[in-house]
């Protein structure tokens, strides 16, 4: 049972939305599956405005925000992929 709920809204109108779904789903996703301490990551998309998409990644402990692993792949630490998709979204 997660004890830590880490919640993202991205408006992606400004994005190529095949870039954005290819960023989310082959690195944002396992960069976070792959820090200790995440669980279950889901995403979805608003039906009234496909341009919305809303994300819970279930966290052990709210700590995970601060685990030397999570900062590796967050925060200054961003990749290059990661700073251009979530520069063109509002959040």
């Amino acid at each position: 049972m997660a004890r830590g709920l880490l919640l993202a809204a991205f408006d992606y109108s400004n994005a190529h939305a095949d870039e954005f779904h290819d960023w989310y789903d082959l690195e944002h996703v396992p960069e976070r599956e792959a820090v200790p301490g995440f669980g279950l990551c889901e995403r979805w998309i608003d039906v009234d405005n496909p341009k919305v998409a809303v994300a819970t990644y279930d966290l052990d402990a709210l700590a995970v925000m601060r685990s030397d692993a999570y900062k590796a792949i967050a925060y200054d630490n961003l990749s290059v992929w990661s700073k251009r998709v979530t520069a063109m979204c509002d959040r």
